[in-house]
């Protein structure tokens, strides 16, 4: 209570497939939820607590944070103290155009780390990004932080899978690309002929959330991208399978931490919470 918690995101024109995020944060918890971005963030101050892949992470002061694209995970202040960070979200394609590589890009398997080569191009690429530079200073740096996170990253194209992972990725993409659909749990599991308690906890184990609410993250992250093409709240609520817009938004804020009135294009918002 006092202290002022916000969200401050936006978007560099000049910077293509980049969103930044700056966040002061108290008692605001973010459920379990994922991106279809690379998140990058590093802590400021205070410390956070971040749960992901079944673990406890605390992020203090210099600790980077690092999410893959789909990786469920949850976070919010230690007890109440003022946790401050800055994210760095990146379009999954736009990194393997200037990597130059295909597959997901993996630093280790590590969500909360340190790491003194990254620390000086994040720095710079955030600071590009607040102050006023030149195109060619931005784009300097944006290619600096891809050069140097190629460089510390592994990559993986998950190529591989067992028989039940099979079916697994099979109920995935089915909720992928039938997003905005009705379907029942009896149904995904009639189409891999597996039992649907087993689906339920089986896709929760390897995806972090069991399919309906798998399907209701999907449907977020689709509406974040209509929002971002400047689409109307009220259509985006109706598009992406929302009662209306009032749902939307209460399932939007509780998700992201901000309204989805602050990703209209080339907004600049400090978001109170």
């Amino acid at each position: 209570m006092g202290a002022l918690e916000y969200n401050h995101i936006w978007k560099d024109e000049d910077l293509e497939g980049l969103e930044a995020r700056r966040s002061r944060l108290v008692s605001h918890i973010f459920p379990k939820h994922f991106h279809d971005t690379y998140g990058f963030g590093l802590t400021g101050s205070g410390h956070g607590l971040v749960f992901s892949r079944g673990a406890k992470h605390i992020a203090s002061c210099g600790d980077f944070i690092f999410l893959r694209p789909g990786q469920v995970h949850s976070g919010h202040p230690q007890d109440q103290e003022t946790w401050e960070y800055a994210m760095l979200y990146f379009d999954p394609s736009v990194v393997e155009a200037q990597i130059g590589v295909k597959g997901t890009l993996h630093l280790g398997n590590q969500t909360v780390f340190r790491e003194k080569r990254l620390m000086p191009a994040f720095m710079r690429l955030f600071e590009v990004l607040l102050y006023p530079v030149t195109v060619a200073e931005k784009e300097s740096a944006y290619r600096d932080f891809l050069t140097v996170w190629g460089q510390a990253a592994s990559i993986s194209n998950e190529s591989s899978y067992n028989r039940r992972e099979v079916k697994l990725k099979i109920v995935r993409d089915y909720i992928m690309a039938h997003w905005d659909g009705e379907f029942s749990v009896d149904e995904l599991a009639g189409k891999v002929g597996l039992n649907p308690r087993y689906l339920i906890g089986s896709f929760r184990q390897a995806y972090g959330l069991p399919p309906h609410q798998y399907q209701i993250q999907v449907r977020l992250n689709k509406a974040l991208a209509m929002l971002r093409e400047g689409k109307d709240i009220a259509q985006v609520a109706t598009d992406c399978g929302f009662y209306d817009q009032s749902h939307l938004t209460r399932t939007f804020k509780k998700c992201h931490g901000f309204t989805p009135g602050v990703m209209r294009p080339k907004s600049r918002i400090r978001c109170n919470l």
